[in-house]
């Protein structure tokens, strides 16, 4: 005897037909199904093509892989009762298998006959739109990671930020940690949180997208270079409602860009150097040849005797004064190419007071005075041997060049910045005029006072030892008033 239930299929089928989901029963009982028309349509089958049978089912219809699922749900159904739904794949007429969403409910029929009812739902277009989202996300994550790339949004009338996950790895953060704008902002160097608060407003009030490159510190300290790009988005309003943005970790290559343009610079400091330092090679040498060479042939000339002493007299003087000059030009030649120089943490306070027991006679003699206002412990990495030869060159220059209106009064005295240590050596002598003279003070051979031992060596030397070290030697000077050098040593970190 046909169950009711099913001997009213003609009435339920139309009312199905006009609906998109297919529908099937099943009698447990008797094993007896029935699929609706759209249930045969969904699987690209007529209705009736093929017998609503539970071996259709598992042999032609349903994945191998789901069978056992699907099994497990009806066990599910008939004895507990319960509703499920689940994500199975059906094979098409065509050969394909579509992804459906299964579900299903056990009742009793009016005679007493335990029956489930099912009903699929074609949702695969929804599974492969969602699947390709999942792979383009997983894509953009992969490419955010590799190319250490994210984006950021702040929404301006909830005031919420939303980073993706590349952005917290960059700020070394954990991720899904609430960040306000002022917290963002934090992260940057403080050095550049002026100009991205600055950048940011821009964007709000003024509409003004911005791009450029920050100094930035990590949840964990490390500081590295980022770019930042901001985009304000409108509202229907007209009005800034959203920034959002791109912020991307070019630590190293940013820091490959400054070692570049550092190694540039300095190889073009030591090209113009190598140029001047030829220069003064052809005109020094070529000045004493020549004077040789016109000396030897007078001597070689005259036939009186006094004359060819005195010539001969001449031709040593100048002799020694080329051996002078060779003796200059291999001294700068030595501190210029030195690559192995000895530097070590030094005692700056304990150098100058062992260069002025050094020179104690000639500042005695001057009735010279010095005031060193310098701390017992300051210290720098440095060349022992360079740092005494530029405290010995200043404070030999100032006896030489002391004013002849008043006593020899030095000081030397330091302050510091962030980066340098600077120590000051200051006299009263007789000044230079860096009007007349500033871009040649520290040249080769460049001297401003009439005085026999000048030779415009001893500037250039110790210019070249402090920037031979990473360091700066400056000038201070005024005619008349007298002079202050200013040694700036990097500090000792």
């Amino acid at each position: 005897m046909r169950d009711p239930i099913l001997d009213n299929q003609d009435l339920l089928r139309k009312a199905l037909d006009t609906i998109p989901v297919g529908v099937w029963i099943w009698n447990v009982d008797d094993g007896e199904e029935w699929w609706s028309k759209k249930y045969y349509e969904l699987l690209g089958y007529k209705e009736g093509e093929i017998a609503p049978n539970e071996g259709n089912f598992d042999k032609l219809i349903c994945h191998p892989d789901d069978l056992e699922k699907i099994q497990g749900t009806y066990r599910e159904y008939w004895s507990k009762g319960v509703q499920r739904r689940e994500r199975i794949r059906l094979r098409h007429k065509s050969g394909e298998y579509r992804w459906f969403l299964s579900s299903g409910q056990s009742m009793q029929s009016a005679s007493g006959s335990k029956i489930i009812v099912g009903f699929v739902v074609d949702i695969h277009d929804e599974v492969e739109i969602r699947e390709q989202i999942a792979r383009n996300e997983l894509f953009l994550e992969e490419t955010g990671n590799i190319a250490k790339l994210g984006g950021w949004e702040v929404n301006l009338e909830t005031m919420d930020t939303v980073w993706t996950k590349a952005v917290y790895k960059i700020h070394e953060l954990e991720e899904g940690t609430p960040v306000s704008i002022d917290d963002a902002i934090n992260f940057y160097h403080p050095d550049d949180q002026d100009r991205i608060r600055k950048d940011f407003q821009a964007a709000v009030e003024e509409k003004k997208p911005y791009n450029d490159v920050y100094r930035f510190i990590t949840a964990k300290g490390n500081e590295i270079y980022v770019q930042g790009i901001g985009i304000p988005i409108e509202n229907e309003e007209g009005k800034v409602s959203t920034v959002r943005g791109i912020f991307q970790d070019i630590d190293e290559r940013k820091r490959a860009e400054l070692l570049m343009e550092e190694t540039l610079a300095i190889a073009t400091e030591q090209n113009q150097k190598l140029i001047n330092f030829a220069h003064i090679v052809s005109h020094n040498l070529r000045n004493h040849t020549s004077n040789l060479e016109m000396l030897v042939d007078f001597a070689l000339n005259t036939k009186v005797k006094e004359d060819r002493d005195e010539l001969l007299m001449k031709i040593g003087e100048v002799s020694n004064n080329l051996s002078d000059t060779i003796a200059h030009l291999n001294e700068i030649v030595k501190v210029q190419n030195t690559v192995n120089k000895h530097v070590e943490r030094i005692n700056i306070t304990s150098s100058v007071l062992k260069i002025l027991d050094v020179l104690s006679g000639d500042m005695k003699k001057a009735e010279a005075y010095c005031d060193i206002q310098l701390p017992d412990d300051l210290f720098c990495h440095f060349a022992p041997a360079y740092l005494d030869s530029i405290f010995l060159n200043l404070f030999s220059n100032a006896l030489r060049y002391q004013s002849p209106d008043r006593k020899l009064h030095l000081k030397v005295s330091q302050e510091e910045d962030e980066e340098y240590i600077m120590v000051h050596v200051a006299d009263n002598g007789l000044g230079i005029d860096l009007k007349k003279h500033k871009n040649r003070i520290f040249r080769l051979y460049s001297t401003f006072h009439s005085h026999p031992d000048s030779r415009g060596v001893g500037l250039y030397i110790s210019k070249s030892q402090m920037e031979s070290l990473g360091g700066k030697l400056t000038v201070e000077s005024e005619p008349g008033v007298g002079t202050t050098f200013t040694l700036h040593f990097h500090k000792i970190h």
